[in-house]
């Protein structure tokens, strides 16, 4: 979080003006802050930014990687971790796509796969899927690999106006298993009907 004044999001009084676009954020937002005004906001990270310095809203929420490529991560005033502000699924992840005939590329883009990064994109990937998920839909989620090599995958589905939320993590060897086993459990507390909601909104 951004705030020239270089208050913390728990330090925001009522109707403080948050800028920030995404579903998913908007949802939690409005979940764990309700006293706070979600103001929509659109452009690229320095944009964002001047609207919070110029007064049209009091603080913007980013994605710390984009502060960090600008050179600016010295503005945020908190980075919140992500129990509080879990991310979209696929967050931070680069992928390369390449004709499947071209050998020669392959060959050469080959060392550079991360195969932790990998795992934990296909389990993610697996949940959204289940889910039938899209950019829009306020769906959060994070795999992670644990010093035994398993992973753990927690997630959340929201209403878009952040009253409901649900809840689901496990742990897992297998990255389709374990995306599939969470969105399982997360639709039998319900959340295709939260889903179906968001698509309506």
């Amino acid at each position: 979080m951004v705030h020239p004044a270089g208050r913390k999001l728990d330090d925001l009084p009522a109707g403080t003006r948050i800028g920030t676009s995404a579903p998913r954020r908007i949802a939690q937002l409005t979940a764990s802050h309700p006293h706070l005004t979600i103001v929509p906001v659109r452009g690229n990270a320095d944009t964002r930014l001047r609207l919070a310095h110029a007064g049209d809203v009091d603080a913007v929420i980013l994605a710390l990687a984009g502060l960090r490529r600008l050179g600016r991560e010295d503005e945020a005033t908190e980075i919140i971790d992500t129990e509080r502000m879990m991310p979209a699924l696929g967050a931070g992840q680069l992928a390369l796509q390449i004709r499947a005939s071209n050998q020669n590329l392959l060959d050469l883009l080959t060392p550079l796969t991360d195969a932790t990064a990998t795992r934990a994109a296909l389990t993610e990937r697996t949940l959204l899927r289940a889910l039938a998920g899209h950019c829009h839909a306020p769906i959060a989620g994070h795999a992670t690999t644990d010093a035994a090599g398993d992973l753990r995958l927690s997630a959340r589905v929201y209403s878009p106006d952040g009253t409901q939320m649900l809840a689901a993590g496990r742990t897992g060897p297998d990255p389709q298993t374990l995306g599939d086993a969470v969105a399982q459990d997360l639709i039998a507390q319900g959340a295709n009907d939260v889903l179906a909601s968001s698509r309506r909104s």
